[in-house]
């Protein structure tokens, strides 16, 4: 045999097993309710694809091999080349394989977004996918290693053959007794490789061909809904690549006023009102509205604190977290920043733009700060926007000695018992901020008795069946179950800051806001937990606003309202600044949603999810506007008479789905355009951003009277 015969039976093996690739895409991953010839259009895309790039990949593994073979003395030459394609395929191999689990768990890929999200945050990452992934990690791994002994042991054969073919041919070449016939033999079957070769080949030309066409030109729905299926397409995001991204808008020439020093902020916040008010901000994890009673839970026994807040305070009907993940929303929280600033996900390794969190802000106008959270602070790098050495108390899971759960939480009685005993020590003086994360709601609402068995049945922990993020429908009640025993036992916890505060005679000069990180999904529409998606289930958050009888004076909204308008993450930061009478600071970009006169109305909120999937949303006088940068889809839905986004108006309403594009492909730009590279050193805050007043204009004509 020689090396051409070798590389192309190399190729017809590449060809005939993705091409059962291909038909396994086909016939598993295509989605349901295509039409015959979308199907069968897909189907056809599927194998021819995945039988050119197997083609191509046999071929380029099978020449590196002969090539770093021959740099090997000749006797170890098989093994050598064995070892080298061995080492190219098995990684592949295995990453198909996991890449199909992956996708089958949790409808995410491991593609660029997830090496980055794995390279910033490894112990996280590999902990919760040991918890909740052991068995495919496993499955992997020894299917890679028989795969491994397998390919090299036919790939020393083939190569062994190679060399003995060689030296038949040398030895025939040197002795005129080579054997009847076998010249012309060896001549006719290399004569068959090579044709077969060039025929290959060109079908490969011709598939490389009509996929360029399709790039240059409208591409055809039975490739792109390939694209949008294929687990390995999905994880190089050649949707985006394909179709492009329609997200785009008029480049800002001017954002706001310049950048100022932290001095001359402090120089000109004002000072606080007298008495100046104390600010409890209490985060809570995995939170969405909808499991708090006071937000129409039916279960009245599972949040009756934070449900007695909201009586006293004010509620906010519809919040939304700026992010369906927590890096992103709790820094926006902070900095009343939006984070979209590229087109990936960075996990915050740049902090070199302009921003002032809360704390800081309270900080500079006399507050003493302290930190209790059950939290990782440093995951992610969300504690270098309010670090450790802005605090005068600071207490986290990172930066105490406590047994964990696991590396990203730890049972929220450490946090508010370090509270109670700080406050009660605490002696007179300044006005203080203090913050808390907490963490009894993460995933797997593993809870203390008597707690945990308050709700019966509930699965054991870390049991989503087959599925991580898709889970079994005959579990969904069990772990909903899990889960208010969860919140119950953080709603136990809110009554013990209170109670602290009411013993130490500070609730009636406290402001207290509740709010959750994102949201938390059970299958609603599909998926569960959260940052895999943009449903209400994972970005509508509760808000609650308490404020302590001695500092009610200057609200605009009596205690018990309910305010129906869209606000955001980012308007907690300037809110708790009007309360306590200090200027907002220049960067944020919220609003004071309880200063008098404000309205939501014609105000486009957003929110994004950049992890290992794309989308971006635009909210607008309760129109909600999904556009997804991964699959290049868009949905729109009218919150006010469809809370749960079951009916899609894109293919009724394309034109107003156009002006909300036009809104959000606006802010879109804008963000990144300030965050840009070419934009360095910055000069000027961003500012918020100001719909144009055209499109609002046609927004209400299509929605007035709905």
């Amino acid at each position: 045999m020689t090396a051409y015969q070798l590389i192309y039976r190399r190729m017809a093996a590449g060809a005939v097993f993705f091409a059962l690739y291909g038909v396994w895409l086909a016939v598993g991953r295509l989605p349901d309710g295509l039409t015959l010839s979308t199907r069968l259009g897909s189907s056809i895309w599927a194998v021819a694809l995945f039988a050119g790039v197997g083609t191509t990949l046999a071929t380029g593994v099978a020449a590196s091999a002969l090539v770093c073979a021959r740099l090997a003395p000749r006797p170890r030459r098989p093994a050598v080349a064995a070892t080298v394609e061995t080492a190219m395929l098995v990684p592949l191999l295995a990453w198909l394989l996991l890449n199909e689990f992956v996708y089958t768990t949790t409808s995410q890929v491991l593609g660029r977004e997830a090496i980055l999200l794995i390279w910033s945050t490894p112990g996280a990452v590999f902990e919760n996918a040991w918890e909740m992934g052991a068995a495919y990690l496993v499955t992997t791994a020894v299917l890679a290693i028989a795969a491994a002994a397998v390919i090299y042991r036919l790939s020393v054969r083939s190569f062994r053959c190679l060399g003995a073919g060689r030296q038949m041919e040398a030895e025939s070449r040197g002795s005129d007794q080579a054997p009847h016939g076998q010249p012309a033999e060896t001549s006719a079957h290399g004569l068959r490789s090579a044709r077969w070769a060039g025929s290959v080949s060109a079908g490969l030309v011709i598939l490389a061909g009509l996929l360029a066409w399709q790039f240059c030109s409208r591409p055809s729905e039975a490739l792109t809904v390939l694209f949008r299926s294929a687990p390995p397409l999905r994880a190089f995001n050649l949707t985006r690549a394909l179709i492009g991204i329609e997200l785009t808008g008029p480049v800002p020439e001017h954002f706001a006023e310049p950048i100022i020093s932290q001095a001359t902020y402090q120089a000109n916040m004002g000072r606080p009102r007298t008495p100046a008010p104390n600010v409890i901000l209490v985060l809570l994890e995995s939170v969405p509205a909808r499991v708090l009673h006071c937000y129409g839970h039916p279960r009245s026994d599972v949040t009756p604190n934070f449900d007695a807040l909201a009586r006293e305070g004010i509620l906010f009907e519809h919040c939304l977290a700026s992010a369906s993940f927590s890096t992103y929303s709790v820094v926006s929280l902070m900095t009343s920043l939006y984070m979209l600033r590229s087109d990936y996900n960075d996990h915050l390794a740049d902090t070199s733009f302009p921003f002032l969190s809360l704390p800081k802000a309270l900080k500079l106008a006399g507050y003493e700060l302290a930190l209790f959270s059950s939290g990782n602070e440093a995951f992610d790098n969300i504690n270098l926007f309010y670090p450790p050495a802005d605090f005068d108390t600071y207490f986290s899971h990172d930066t105490c000695d406590i047994k964990k759960a696991d590396c990203m939480r730890m049972d929220d009685r450490h946090a508010v018992g370090e509270f109670e005993t700080w406050l009660s020590r605490r002696t007179a003086g300044r006005p203080f901020y203090c913050g808390f994360y907490l963490q009894s709601t993460h995933f797997n609402y593993e809870v203390p008795e008597p707690w945990f068995s308050h709700y019966q049945p509930v699965p054991p922990l870390y049991s989503n069946g087959d599925g991580i993020i898709h889970i079994p429908s005959d579990l969904v009640p069990l772990l909903k179950n899990q889960y208010d025993n969860a919140m119950r036992y953080s709603d136990h916890w809110m009554g013990r800051i209170r109670a602290a505060l009411d013993r130490a005679g500070e609730l009636d000069n406290s402001i207290i806001v509740i709010t959750g990180d994102h949201g938390e999904a059970f299958m609603e529409h599909g998926l569960a937990r959260h940052g895999v998606h943009v449903w209400e289930e994972m970005i509508h958050v509760p808000l609650i606003v308490y404020v302590g009888q001695q500092v009610r004076e200057p609200l605009a909204a009596s205690p018990g309202a309910r305010i129906s308008g869209t606000v955001s993450h980012i308007d907690v930061a300037p809110t708790i600044a009007g309360l306590v009478g200090i200027e907002r600071h220049p960067s944020w970009q919220g609003m004071d949603v309880l200063a008098p006169g404000y309205t939501s109305r014609d105000r486009p909120i957003f929110s994004v999810l950049q992890l290992t999937r794309w989308m971006e949303v635009v909210c607008l006088n309760k129109l909600k506007y999904v556009y997804d940068l991964t699959d290049i889809q868009s949905h729109l839905f009218d919150l006010n008479t469809d809370p749960h986004e079951q009916e899609d108006l894109v293919p009724e309403k394309p034109e107003l789905a156009s002006a909300m594009q036009a809104i959000l492909g606006a802010w879109h730009t804008r963000q990144l355009t300030y965050y840009a590279p070419s934009k360095r050193p910055f000069t000027h805050f961003i500012g918020r951003y100001e719909p144009d007043t055209e499109v609002l204009e046609r927004i209400r004509n299509m929605t007035d009277g709905r």
